[in-house]
């Protein structure tokens, strides 16, 4: 009768009880049973036989003179088991998920593992980098411009409608868009450069107004309405 697979734990054990079964090391004998049988968790077994444990994770046998011996390895319960399966390999992401989302699995002692998210910023538009996928507004402020895995990026070509007299947000450096190719230019803090076939500049936040009334008794931050919004008016 053999109900747990422990061939070379039985064999070792057995040596070692016959022949020393007072000193054995990792092990600890449980009882003790008249005739050829141990009685272990109210089951009884015959001599040679090994079994598991009743923690779980621990094997015992059935030596001579009935005696049930077991190993004492220390064991924990596995208690990762939710966003993982066990084993040592990183489980898939839920369907749909893109390589910015950490991998996470659970080994067999319960130890939850993550991976690192696999998400690198591959390209590079008016200063800014993005990662693979990421769409943003093209320069021109009306295209639509988006990242590819090759770090290149991808824009519409809409035709823009364009008049540097009334677009009071933007400041044009030049009305040339020949010229635009082959000028340098800085732009000031919080404006950001674009470029349309009618030239190329600096242009502030959407989100500015175009004129802000600061008289009493309102209560404006003037400067920091300046730093913000340099194109924008200010009356104060």
């Amino acid at each position: 009768m053999n109900t747990f697979s422990f061939s070379s734990l039985r064999s070792s054990l057995l040596a070692m009880a016959l022949a020393a079964p007072i000193t054995l090391t990792g092990c600890i004998i449980l009882g003790n049973d008249s005739g050829g049988t141990c009685t272990y968790e109210g089951t009884t077994y015959e001599v040679g036989d090994s079994f598991p444990a009743s923690d779980g994770c621990n094997g015992c046998g059935c030596s001579e003179g009935g005696h049930v011996f077991c190993t004492l390895k220390a064991c924990g319960p596995v208690t990762c088991d939710d966003n993982g399966v066990i084993g040592d390999e990183a489980a898939p992401g839920p369907e749909g998920t893109n390589n910015c989302e950490p991998v996470c699995y659970c080994t067999a002692e319960g130890e939850r593992v993550c991976t690192a998210p696999d998400c690198e910023e591959v390209c590079e538009y008016e200063g800014q980098t993005y990662p693979d996928g990421a769409s943003f507004p093209s320069a021109d402020g009306c295209n639509t411009c988006t990242c590819t895995a090759d770090g290149s990026v991808a824009c519409t070509e809409m035709a823009c409608e364009c008049n540097p007299e009334s677009e009071w947000h933007r400041d044009y450096v030049s009305e040339d868009p020949a010229q635009c190719e082959v000028i340098d230019y800085n732009c000031p803090e919080n404006t950001e450069a674009f470029g349309n076939a009618c030239g190329c500049g600096c242009e502030q936040s959407a989100e500015c107004q175009e004129t802000y009334d600061c008289m009493p008794p309102s209560d404006c931050n003037v400067e920091e309405i300046q730093a913000q919004c340099p194109y924008s008016q200010i009356v104060y």
